[in-house]
């Protein structure tokens, strides 16, 4: 049996910690609880009894309610033309999403005809080369099986009777003996029977490898010819088309997608069915899932129960190769009638999570070698006690045996209550996103120098940012030094061909005639080039290709040299414009309403509401995720947004817009004071009071918290007095 170990030691240590309960004198709070102050009642903080309580060892994921997702892109390197649908737009199946050319089109379709052709005269060839070989095999296998036959017809039988048998000593009719006859036929049948079961035999066998390789043919010619079929259908349609109704959510940053290059299967836009809702959460182990004793989402203070989608580990490995996230989806269970898509949620996986059961304070427990005890308090003195333990949620431990409830144990406690109290209540918990953004046009032109010769001088802006232009409005003036090497380089050849051109003539035009024709075809060339370079020596002004809004500028000095494709301005549609807000840590996403603050030319504080028509990082692919949210705003205010300028005044002020809203927000959970909250090692809680005044410490898993409150995922109840530290 343990011993006692210096008892009274001890107890002049930790009786000296005291736990004292509450008044009668209530003080607001900030999370709206109510704080009771009550007069101190000594109690004995070193000690705490053995009580049922439940238990949990939990691991919560911050989530967010997404719609499920189709993204598009091209098979094959390709060239865009423009776009067809914007970030929250509605789409309809078959409605455009991005025009295209055709070009790596027929390009595909051509050389998939070839394939096709060249497979099918292949296997032509295979059959004939067959045929052919078989041809003279097909003829001896028909020679040999008549002769067969012959030998079959004539077989006597291999047993007959002793008594039919010449010189046979055997009696009665009931022996049977070899038939000598049977014995002279076979040995002449059989050669002739194994030649044609051989000669059969590979026959076969060289018709059966054809025939396998005339399977694999047909179905491979079929998924060729609906290839086929489906790149002809992409051809007609030269563009990509939704393949069901949905929400535009994601595209690639862009006024306009006019003339863009683009790689073989890069996303290009995605389109969300907002009736089919997942959550996402960063990535969680399937061995974690598979473990977890228990598991539930948690939105606005329901809880849904979900469906993990696991991932293969080569899955894993080229989302990480690729430098992207892992994230991880479960499709939410039950009636989601209540659910949008936007809301935050949290995913709960316990890993341990026991109800009811017995516990004690961790501290409480100390270690002899491998066995557990605590100092029981018995008849004013502390007894060792052996007990076993089970799962500990990093404040209470399970006990197995050796204690009964309301058996008293002694714990070491250093922690001081204020004497002030807060209730637990239900309320609403959320973050604060706050940025400034920009007006962006979603579809438009960019304005770059034209002058491909000649050396280009920047003159002067003719516009200003966020002014209205027709087409053919002069945007800049440039100054072009003729490039006159060029110029005379091009005079010289023109004269040469000229004059070699006539020499052909004086020679014969009909005997050169091809000739001819050949130079002709140099000269109206070289023409054509002359009268571009002339023509690019000439340019004084560069002007807008589209009207809209101009939504970018550069800030050129007078008489820097821009290089051909130079960077001018931005036009956008009017029609189609929304504020964009840099969001690199994804916390906006789509359907999130945010408020938008602007001040006018005229000083005047106006605001509107605006959407967020973008899904945060988790919704969709790297080639999508732009690390900024697109905010679409109501056609109304946009006359008056336009007018927008800086805090300070300054027009060219690229982001005059102050967008701020609620992130991450739960509705109807329960809420706790901050200063009611301890936590260890990830493990949170409370030390809540009963109706007898007594006090004891309950653990609880929390969803988050602000600088006032934690909110509840699970653990405490409405109405709960806590005690604050």
């Amino acid at each position: 049996m343990m011993r006692k170990k210096g008892i009274s030691l001890l107890l002049s240590v930790i009786m000296c910690i005291s736990l004292t309960a509450c008044s009668a004198e209530t003080v607001e709070t900030t999370g709206s609880s109510k704080i009771e102050l009550i007069e101190p009642v000594n109690m004995v903080a070193n000690v705490e009894k053995a009580m049922y309580r439940n238990l949990y060892n939990c691991e919560v994921y911050s989530a967010m309610v997404y719609p499920t997702v189709t993204e598009y892109s091209f098979a094959k390197n390709a060239v865009i033309d423009g776009t067809g649908a914007f970030w929250g737009d509605e789409v309809k199946k078959g409605d455009v999403l991005v025009y295209g050319n055709t070009e790596e089109l027929d390009k595909k379709i051509e050389e998939l005809e070839e394939q096709i052709e060249n497979k099918a005269e292949s296997m032509q060839e295979t059959l004939e080369n067959l045929n052919e070989s078989l041809e003279k095999p097909r003829e001896e296998e028909k020679w040999l099986k008549g002769v067969v036959e012959a030998y079959e017809k004539v077989k006597p039988e291999e047993k007959i009777p002793a008594c039919d048998v010449s010189g046979s000593d055997a009696a009665g009719s009931d022996v049977l003996v070899d038939n000598p006859a049977y014995t002279t036929w076979y040995a002449e049948a059989v050669g002739w029977i194994g030649r044609y079961e051989i000669l059969k035999h590979n026959i076969n066998m060289q018709e059966e490898n054809y025939r396998q390789q005339e399977e694999l043919y047909q179905l491979e010619r079929e998924y060729m010819l609906e290839k086929l079929q489906a790149l002809k259908n992409d051809k007609n349609k030269s563009s990509l088309r939704a393949n069901e109704d949905g929400v535009v959510v994601a595209k690639v940053m862009g006024d306009n997608y006019g003339e863009m290059s683009v790689q073989a299967e890069q996303e290009l836009v995605a389109v969300g069915n907002m009736e089919q809702k997942v959550l996402k959460c960063d990535y969680i182990n399937d061995l974690k899932v598979a473990a977890a004793d228990d598991m539930y989402a948690l939105i606005d203070g329901i809880r849904y129960e979900i469906e993990y989608h696991p991932i293969s580990r080569e899955e894993y490995t080229e989302i990480t190769e690729s430098g992207s996230k892992v994230y991880t989806t479960f499709t939410i269970l039950g009636d989601t009638e209540k659910v949008e898509v936007g809301d935050f949620a949290v995913i709960c996986v316990f890993s341990d999570k026991k109800e009811n059961v017995l516990s004690v304070p961790k501290e409480a427990i100390h270690k002899d070698g491998s066995e557990n005890f605590v100092y029981l308090m018995q008849n004013g003195e502390s007894v060792a006690q052996k007990i076993k333990t089970g799962m500990t949620d990093g404040v209470y431990t399970e006990v197995l045996s050796g204690l009964n409830e309301g058996d008293e144990v002694m714990v070491e406690n250093d922690q001081t209550l204020s004497g002030k109290t807060a209730t637990v209540t239900y309320g609403s918990f959320h973050g604060t996103f706050e940025e400034r953004g920009k007006i962006s046009g979603a579809m438009g032109d960019v304005i770059t120098n034209p002058v491909e010769h000649g050396t280009t001088y920047f003159g002067e802006y003719q516009v200003e940012y966020l002014q209205h232009v027709n087409k053919g409005d002069v945007i800049a003036t440039v100054r072009v030094a003729k490039d006159e090497i060029t110029i005379k380089r091009l005079q010289q050849s023109l004269l040469r061909a000229t004059q070699r051109l006539e020499d052909l003539k004086a020679a014969g035009e009909e005997e050169n005639k091809k000739a001819i024709e050949s130079r002709q075809e140099e000269i109206a060339e070289l023409k054509k080039q002359l009268a571009e370079v002339e023509a690019d020596g000439e340019v004084t002004e560069i002007r807008a290709t589209r009207s809209g809004m101009i939504v970018g500028m550069s800030e050129y000095e007078k008489e820097t040299i821009l290089y051909h494709d130079a960077y001018i301005a931005d036009i956008a549609d009017e029609e189609s414009m929304y504020i964009s807000v840099a969001d690199e840590n994804g916390l906006l996403n789509y359907g999130e309403v945010v408020n938008i603050t602007y001040t006018t030319y005229m000083r005047e504080e106006k605001s509107c509401k605006g959407m967020v028509a973008t899904l945060a990082p988790a919704g969709v692919s790297r080639d999508l995720q732009t690390g900024s949210a697109m905010i679409k705003v109501p056609k109304e205010d946009l006359p008056d947004m336009m007018l927008a300028i800086a805090d300070d005044g300054n027009w060219r002020n690229p982001q005059p817009y102050r967008v701020k809203t609620n992130i991450r927000e739960m509705e109807n959970v329960l809420v706790v004071p901050r200063g009611a909250v301890t936590e260890v090692n990830g493990h949170t809680y409370v030390r809540v009071k009963d109706e007898q005044g007594n006090v004891k410490v309950c653990s609880f898993v929390a969803g988050g918290y602000d600088s006032t409150n934690y909110w509840i995922v699970e653990g405490l109840s409405e109405g709960m007095i806590v005690c604050l530290k």
